[in-house]
């Protein structure tokens, strides 16, 4: 998944674990899929509120910020 570390100038692949992760708009489908393919994922609020924040920032082309894991 493509993605920026800290800020546009520093494209990656994936999430930063320690620190700051930019999630383009083209990124969020990719990004929705592996939230919504988790084995935890029908038991859990959280990844379903992460699940619909994607898709709220995709319908409205914006990007997500990632602060860590």
């Amino acid at each position: 998944m493509r993605t920026y570390f800290h800020s546009y100038h520093r494209p990656e692949l994936g999430l930063d674990y320690y620190g700051i992760t930019i999630i383009p708009n083209e990124s969020l489908s990719m990004f929705y899929n592996v939230v919504t393919q988790s084995r935890a994922f029908p038991q859990s609020e959280a990844l379903s509120d992460l699940a619909s924040l994607i898709v709220r920032a995709e319908r409205e082309g914006k990007d997500l910020v990632h602060f860590g894991i």
